[in-house]
């Protein structure tokens, strides 16, 4: 018999680390094993909730899925997580529709992040990239043994990288782009010579 996620540890960690702090933080919630469309389930769905500065504009919510691995976090990991993360989109334009049949209009914005937690991450091509530049989907490591669990966050190695040269690159070689005067080779120490 294997040992038990710590998904009570994680679940009071989320807590713990996005409780409300300032006056415009309203809540979170977290709600464990939730099923979505196609069979798929994700260990937790935590939800932050912050209204709108003096109660002017759009309040915002920020939605998370947690998936707790207890071996190490791959590619497939990854993917599987992103098409998680589409799933979850889709019901939420369910929502947005729903509510324009009936003549609302949101007055909220909706972030959407994906969480993949695991005791080791294995080096590959999609766990690199997305440790390195995801946004959409954060890797975590978890000590298991340890008391109490900490939840890391894991970052790719930080070896120079050369020109992304892939299909979308190719794709997107008209983006426009502003010169800063300040590129990462402009950023020397103040004192050196």
């Amino acid at each position: 018999m294997g040992t038990a996620l710590p998904v009570k540890e994680l679940s009071d960690w989320i807590r713990r680390a996005f409780r409300p702090r300032s006056a415009g933080d309203h809540c979170v919630s977290v709600r464990e094993r939730v099923r979505l469309s196609g069979g798929d389930v994700v260990d937790l769905l935590s939800v932050r909730h912050r209204l709108a500065p003096g109660g002017k504009g759009p309040e915002s919510f920020v939605a998370e899925l947690w998936e707790l691995l207890p071996g190490p976090a791959g590619d497939g990991h990854v993917s599987g997580m992103f098409r998680k993360l589409g799933i979850f989109r889709a019901w939420y334009a369910q929502i947005l529709e729903a509510a324009e049949v009936r003549g609302l209009r949101r007055r909220h914005r909706f972030s959407l992040h994906g969480n993949v937690v695991a005791p080791v991450v294995e080096p590959g091509p999609l766990t690199d990239l997305v440790a390195q530049h995801g946004g959409e989907v954060a890797l975590w490591t978890y000590g298991a043994g340890q008391n109490p669990i900490e939840f890391l966050p894991h970052t790719a190695g930080t070896e120079e990288e050369e020109e992304p040269a892939n299909e979308l690159a190719l794709c997107l070689d008209h983006l426009a782009w502003e010169e800063t005067g300040r590129g990462l080779e402009d950023t020397a120490p103040a004192d050196a010579v």
